[in-house]
Order: structure tokens, then C-alpha cells, then sequence
């Protein structure tokens, strides 16, 4: 019997396809996993040595140490590793203010690992205490035993990257100076005057050598930038300020009257114009000098007398009459000119080839310009302002504002004498308008000062830029000068370049008042004196200075403030406040700590904290002539992209009664950690031909203090002769031996090494005195 198979009972042929596509692919994957495992484990023919790292002969990667090396490495540009406490390098980088990043190995984990694997990398074989990089390149370690021959020899400055002749070697004074005159030009020297008259004609003003001009008649400042004041579409300030028909020498005036000067509040000032009754006006370098560092502006004047013969008649005249104006303005150091009377030619002839000059014009007949407002519109675009007299009626400041348009700004009136100077000047500047008045009436009125818009912080002009702060309270004049709080002379003296950075005076309503005392100084002739009755377990502040001080990620704050007071030193303090409405209070540590050295690389331990405030303790508190400083290290995680606004000062009653609080404040310093200068005294030498003594500083020295050693029948020691604001010295006209001490005075008021240098002067024989 034949059975009838069923087809359905055998796989079709997709399912074979499928079961041998199966079976070929998994005998490829076989083949491929065999064949990587062979090629694997086989030694490699490029590479027959096996690495050093390796102990059983596969390929290993970075180890966690040197993951470490390779990450702090690459922290800073400048990068030193230091074990044990022997650190040359660590000592010649906190002399020079090296910015760096520090890794004491002391305070790791693993310490030993991250030193074997230093030595791999910097093929070291001896043992070493400092390893330095820079730029992830290692430079020097303390193996060598040639730190201290490099940093003599000035190559350690080399490799980074600092200027040979400012980087400070310790325990290496500088070398002796010995340096030759003439007697004769020292007795030439004497007869100089120490004053010029200017030149009261036209003529005599283009015959003027101004080249005859002596340095000690020029301004050493340079002017300062407010970000503030960099918006023009606003009321602006200027204030007039009369002077004589001579040009002194900026200097100490020793035994000068101290009680006459008026505190300026320059925060308020766009422009200090001096004017005279002659035909040439200029500023004295010293008041140029304070304004300049307060970032307020300097005109002279030229004042035309219309009837005068004597008046340039032609194109050409303007023009070197012009060329005359631009090479007094440079030499003397201000920064523009007021021209008063000119006739309307020189709008085209005369100020065309003053572009680079501030300008203020202004007109005898000034109500007739005024009304001329043709002549004002073609006027306006050329010059930097315009002076007009007072106006009574609202209505034509309404339509002179309108003509001038965007200029408006630049019109500059006086105040209406029929109302109070508060209230024409509210409607000037509500009409964005500008001011002019005498400068005793900003300096007496408190309207100005509480009540104008303050035009602060300005920038360093020696370092750090806008983001520093540094002063001592000094107003350009004292009844003695202290340096670090000592004592050097007792002699009044008066001289406005040493002018500070200035706060204004009780512009807000606080209890604690403040005043410029010049019963002690630290640096200088005076200091701020803070003072309030206060109850029992109060506190107050005030507002001192405006700030705009960014925290940067890895960057450092430094602040540091010297103050002096008898009573608990814990009762005062200084804070930081920030935009984002946090306070940063900067007080003393703990009652029983002492004063103690600076720690370089820590930052300042947290002492408390409450809602939006967090109090901070110094580094280091130091007591000097009875003057503490306080220094402080702010920075971290925590506070980068903040932003300080302001600087206050606090003062704490700690007693259970009411008591009467005063502090002098005598220096705040506020700058990025790695902005503090190295001051330093460099190519000293002799002007033969003004009988100077001359010599080079970095632009972060402000000045430099100038002793003599005195022997007058006997040594009577060293004696401090005054400040040199421009490093120039003029000689005595004293035909022997005379030797001076150089010690510049960084921005941050450290004092740099003192230079010894020896001028001798010969006689005719040859022999010296």
C-alpha cells in the first residue's frame, strides 16, 4: 500500500537558507575572535622594549599621580611644587609677587608616588626640596644648588618672563653708586630760579623757549579714566581756578601755612580750568598732578585782549600760534585749553590745528554769541564747550538747548546770582546743561559734594587698572611726614602732587563722621579720622569708596588696610559690598591670636556667616609705629563672577555701655594679588647740565623717598629730604662729597630697597672734598 507523504512535513527551503546563513556567520565571528586574541597577545615588532610602567607586558595608562602632575601643571602659567621647608624659589617668588600656583606636597596624599613621578618627568637625580614650571616647561629645582647664582645673574627673571632690572634678589642690596660733578655747575644750578613768568604778549608767548621749561615745572601724571565719565551726553562740572603770572617748580615747600587749603571733592569735577587777568594762564604741575590722578581733566587759559595790536593777523600766525599752544600743552602735562576773546577767525584758523586738545571757548560780548545762533551751531562741533554767562530766563535755556541738540551738554553757563546755587544749578542740569563756577564755591558749598553726581571709581595710573584701589588719605599738605607711620620730618610742608584718591566727606547721613586729621599719618602728612558715640553693643558704617573689583575664577584679592586707634582693636573693621547685595566683612582674628607674618598662597579663614554676610579673618595682622595693618586673601569658587561696588568701614561698641569710638585710617589698599609691584632703582646718574640726579623706576613707583647722609662737623646721620614725584633730584650747591639714599614707593605703598649713591665733586686740583 503506497502512503501519500505530506509536503508540509519538510522544512522549506527559506529555513535551510537560514539555518546555513546562521551557521556561516557564527563561524566567521569564531574565526575573527581567534585571530584578535592572536594578534593581541603577539610582541609587537615596533615596540620590543616593553615600557617601563608595565609589569606583565601590556600596554598601561597614565597613572592617577601623574594625571595629578599633568592637571596642576596646567593651572597656572606659573607652577612651583615645593616639599620640606627649605624653598629658596618660594621665598625669591613671594619677593617678586610672582603670581603662581603653589602645591606644598606636604599636604597631599600619595606625596611620595607624585615626587617619584616629578623626577621621571624632570629627569631629576638627586634629591630636591622646589620644582618650578612654567608654561608646563620645568625651569629649576633646588637640587642644583644655583638658585640664588641665577637670580643674581638675573637669568631666573628671564625664564619668567620679568624685567632683569627690577627683580629683587634678598639679602643683595644694591651695589654703591659713585657718580662725579663739577663744582661749578652745582653754583650754576643754585642761581636757577625756582619760578618763571610767562609771557604776556603774543609775541612773547611764539619767541618762548619751551624747551628752557624745567622738569620741576612739569606734571608727572598722566590723566586718570573714570568709566563714569566716559558717557558726555550729561550735565558736566568745570571749576575755575585763578592763578598768577608765574609757573613754580613742584616741590615740597617746606614751613609752608597748612590751615589756608579747601578739601576738593574731584569725584564731582570734570574740569579744572585756570584763569588769569594775563594773557596766559597754566597750572601748577602740582595741582595737574592731584587732579590728574582723581581723573579730572586741566585746561590753561589764553585770554585775548581784542584792542591790542599785537594780534596775529594772518593764517600762518594761527597756525604756529597753534603749533605753540600743542608744545607748551605736552611739555607742561595738562590736557587742554580755555580760550577767552578770540575773534570769530579763529574758529577756522586757529582751532582746526588743536584736534587733539580739550577745548572751552568763550566770548567777552557772550550774551551776543549766545544769540547768534548761527555762530553757535558752527561753533559747537569744533570745540569741546562753550561759556556763556548766567541766564534768568528758563525760556532761552529752553531754546539755546534746543538749537544745540545733541551738544547741548556742551554749553556751559554760570549760575543765576538772583536764585540759590542749588536751584540753578538743578535746572541746568535737568536741562543737560553744563556748569561753571569758582572752584571755592564746590569746595564750600555741601550741596556739591552730597548732592552731584559722583563721576568715581577712577583707575590706577601705577597699577592694577580699574580693578585696584590704593590710598592714604594724603590731602597735599601735613604738619609732618611719617613713612610706614614713623615720624621723618616735622617741618609743615605743602605740595598738591601728593594728593590721594579722595572719598567725599559725610556725603551720607551715618554716625560716624569723618574728617582729614593731620595729628598722624602713616604715609604722608595726614589720615582719615573716623569717629562716633556709639550705645552699648551698636554698630554702624558708612560708605567710603565706590569699587569695581571682579572676582575671577583662580584669581586672588588682596586687600590690606592700616589703621590706628586705642582702643580694642576688634571693634573696627572694614567690609566689601557686592552688586549681588552680599557683604564680605573684613575684621581681626580671634582675640588671643597675635600678630603674625603674611601666609602667601592661603586664603582668609572664614569666621562666620549670616544671611548675605560672611565675615572674614586676616592672613596676617601686623603692628608697625602703632599703626596695625591688616591683610586679607579673598577668592575661591564661592565668589567668582561677583562683583565689589563699594568699600565701607564699621566701628562696634563691644562695651555694655555708651561710648565715644575714633579710629585713624591711614592706608587701603584693594588689587589682584598678582598685580603687587617689585619698586626698584635703576640707571642712576648725573645731568651734567641741569646739576641733577637722575634715575629709572617701573611705572608702578608713585615716588621715591630721598634721604642724605649729613655731616656737619660730624656724622649727624641719615636725614629724609623730601619725595621725588619724577625720578629726578635736583642738587644741593654744595661743592663736596654727598651721598644720597634712593627708595622708590610702589602704588600699594610698599617701600622698595634703598639705592646708595655718592656724588662727588672734584676740585680743580682733582682732588674730591
Amino acid at each position: 500500500m503506497v502512503t501519500e507523504l505530506d509536503a508540509t512535513a519538510w522544512p522549506p527551503a527559506a529555513a535551510w537558507l537560514s539555518v546555513a546563513m546562521s551557521t556561516l556567520v557564527g563561524a566567521l565571528t569564531l574565526m575573527y575572535y581567534i585571530s584578535f586574541r592572536l594578534v593581541a597577545t603577539a610582541p609587537s615588532a615596533a615596540c620590543p622594549a616593553a615600557d617601563a610602567r608595565s609589569t606583565d607586558g601590556k600596554v598601561a595608562g597614565p597613572t592617577k599621580y601623574e594625571l595629578f602632575v599633568t592637571a596642576a601643571v596646567s593651572q597656572s602659567p606659573v607652577v612651583l611644587f615645593t616639599t620640606g621647608g627649605v624653598t629658596p624659589v618660594l621665598d625669591l617668588c613671594r619677593l617678586n609677587h610672582v603670581q603662581l600656583h603653589h602645591v606644598n606636597l606636604d599636604r597631599v596624599a600619595g606625596k611620595d608616588a607624585i615626587i617619584q613621578e616629578l623626577q621621571r618627568r624632570c629627569a631629576l637625580t638627586s634629591q630636591w626640596h622646589e620644582v618650578l614650571f612654567r608654561n608646563g616647561e620645568f625651569v629649576i629645582d633646588t637640587s642644583a644648588s644655583k638658585v640664588l647664582s641665577m637670580a643674581e645673574s638675573r637669568a631666573l627673571a628671564g625664564r619668567l618672563a620679568m624685567d632683569p632690572d627690577t627683580f629683587l634678589v634678598p639679602n643683595m642690596p644694591g651695589a654703591d653708586i659713585v657718580l662725579s660733578l663739577k663744582p661749578s655747575l652745582l653754583q650754576r644750578r643754585d642761581a636757577t630760579s625756582r619760578s618763571q613768568n610767562l609771557p604776556e604778549t603774543v609775541q612773547a608767548f611764539l619767541a618762548w623757549e619751551v624747551d628752557s621749561i624745567p622738569f620741576e615745572a612739569t606734571a608727572s601724571l598722566p590723566l586718570a579714566r573714570r568709566p563714569r565719565a566716559a558717557n558726555r551726553q550729561r550735565s558736566h562740572l568745570a571749576v575755575l581756578s585763578s592763578c598768577g603770572s608765574t609757573i613754580a617748580h613742584t616741590a615740597d615747600e617746606f614751613g609752608a601755612d597748612t590751615t589756608g587749603g579747601e578739601f576738593v571733592p574731584w569725584e564731582i569735577i570734570d574740569t579744572v580750568v585756570i584763569t588769569s587777568t594775563s594773557f596766559l594762564a597754566l597750572p601748577q604741575p602740582g595741582q595737574t598732578d592731584a587732579a590728574h590722578r582723581n581723573g579730572v581733566r586741566v585746561l590753561g587759559s589764553v585770554t585775548w585782549d581784542a584792542t591790542s595790536t599785537t594780534a596775529a593777523s594772518s593764517a600762518c600766525d594761527w597756525e604756529e600760534l597753534a603749533g605753540q599752544l600743542k608744545r607748551v600743552q605736552d611739555k607742561v602735562g595738562f590736557d587742554g585749553w580755555h580760550l577767552a576773546n578770540l575773534p570769530e577767525t579763529a574758529i577756522e584758523t586757529l582751532l582746526p590745528h588743536l584736534t587733539s586738545s580739550y577745548l572751552l571757548w568763550s566770548a567777552d560780548a557772550a550774551d551776543e554769541v549766545s544769540h547768534d545762533l548761527d555762530a553757535l551751531t558752527a561753533l559747537l562741533p569744533v570745540v569741546d564747550g562753550v561759556m556763556l554767562p548766567p541766564l534768568t530766563d528758563r525760556t532761552a535755556l529752553t531754546k539755546l538747548a534746543k538749537v544745540a541738540g545733541g551738544h547741548r551738554w556742551k554749553l556751559h553757563f554760570g549760575l543765576d546770582p538772583l536764585q540759590s546755587d542749588e536751584i540753578s544749578a538743578r535746572m541746568l542740569r535737568f536741562a543737560d546743561a553744563s556748569i561753571c563756577v569758582p572752584i571755592q564755591a564746590v569746595t564750600e558749598a555741601a550741596f556739591w559734594a552730597t548732592n552731584w553726581r559722583a563721576l568715581s571709581p577712577v583707575e590706577n595710573l601705577h597699577g592694577g587698572g580699574s580693578e585696584a584701589l590704593y590710598t592714604a588719605f594724603n590731602v597735599g599738605r601735613g604738619e609732618s611726614t611719617a613713612i610706614d607711620g614713623r615720624v621723618v620730618s616735622s617741618t609743615p610742608w605743602q605740595n598738591d602732587a601728593h594728593t590721594d584718591v579722595l572719598p567725599t566727606l559725610n556725603k551720607t547721613k551715618s554716625p560716624i563722621h569723618m574728617q582729614i586729621s593731620m595729628d598722624m599719618s602713616f604715609q604722608g602728612g595726614s589720615s582719615l579720622q573716623l569717629s562716633a558715640t556709639l550705645p552699648a553693643k551698636a554698630r554702624a558704617s558708612v560708605e567710603l569708596l565706590p569699587l569695581q573689583v571682579h572676582f575671577a575664577p583662580r584669581k586672588v584679592i588682596r586687600v590690606a588696610y592700616t589703621f590706628h586707634t586705642a582702643a580694642d582693636p576688634a571693634a573696627f573693621g572694614i567690609a566689601l559690598n557686592l552688586t549681588s547685595k552680599e557683604e564680605l566683612v573684613l575684621r581681626g582674628g580671634p582675640a588671643a591670636a597675635q600678630p603674625s607674618p603674611p601666609h602667601y598662597s592661603s586664603l582668609s579663614p572664614l569666621l562666620g556667616r549670616a544671611k548675605h554676610t560672611r565675615a572674614y579673618g586676616p592672613v596676617s595682622e601686623t603692628l608697625q609705629n602703632g599703626w596695625r595693618t591688616r591683610v586679607y586673601h579673598l577668592g575661591g569658587a564661592l565668589w567668582d563672577g561677583h562683583v565689589i561696588q563699594a568699600l565701607s568701614v564699621f566701628g562696634v561698641n563691644l562695651n555694655n555701655d555708651a561710648e565715644v569710638w575714633a579710629v585713624h585710617l591711614g592706608q587701603v589698599v584693594v588689587c589682584p594679588l598678582g598685580a603687587m609691584p617689585s619698586p626698584a632703582v635703576t640707571a642712576v646718574e648725573v645731568d651734567h647740565k641741569t646739576a641733577t640726579l637722575q634715575w629709572n623706576v617701573p611705572s608702578t613707583v608713585q615716588y621715591t623717598h630721598v634721604f642724605e647722609h649729613v655731616f656737619d662737623g660730624q656724622d649727624c646721620g641719615v636725614v629724609w629730604r623730601g619725595r621725588a614725584t619724577q625720578p629726578r633730584w635736583p642738587l644741593p650747591p654744595r661743592s663736596e662729597c654727598m651721598t644720597f639714599y634712593l627708595q622708590p614707593v610702589a602704588w600699594t605703598g610698599d617701600l622698595g630697597p634703598c639705592q646708595r649713591v655718592t656724588v662727588l665733586a672734584p676740585r680743580e686740583d682733582g682732588m674730591a672734598h
